[in-house]
């Protein structure tokens, strides 16, 4: 019998791409996906006891939180200003979050739909501090399909 079991995947080998200068490796990306909505309801059984039950709702696509080291790209500082000032289409874009394994080979591709950047969150910068400045970018999308 062949030996089909395989390893995971290491969490620190991703990569994340927008095109234009929005893409990188990003120290960590966390949420996407999306999200049924439960709603309870109540119903009186046949012994008048109450009965809870949990049906599916609507359903909603969650946001992407990125980090990275801030670096002296603009790239994401830029996108998020298309927004600011409005202009939402030019801003949507479709991307990808690509995982790799150990010998830095794709084994696994998101591509996300019509991403715009709803939150740039600027570093924490402190003289006293041995880290380094780390920048979040908030991204929403109206889907994620695993392609790979």
């Amino acid at each position: 019998m062949a030996d089909t079991a395989k390893d995971p995947i290491n969490a620190a080998m991703f990569g994340v791409d927008f095109g234009g200068g929005r893409e990188g490796w990003f120290q960590s990306v966390s949420g996407g996906g999306g999200e049924v909505e439960t709603i309870m309801t109540k119903e009186v059984g046949e012994k008048g006891f109450v009965i809870q039950r949990a049906i599916p709702g609507n359903f909603k696509h969650t946001a992407l939180e990125l980090k990275r080291g801030l670096t002296d790209s603009m790239a994401l500082w830029d996108w998020f200003k298309k927004v600011e000032e409005g202009k939402i289409k030019e801003a949507r874009v479709t991307g990808s979050l690509v995982a790799y394994d150990q010998e830095h080979n794709e084994v696994a591709r998101w591509e996300i739909k019509e991403a715009w950047p709803s939150k740039l969150g600027f570093p924490q910068l402190d003289a006293k501090s041995n880290e380094i400045s780390v920048e979040s970018l908030t991204i929403q999308h109206t889907g994620m399909t695993r392609t790979k």
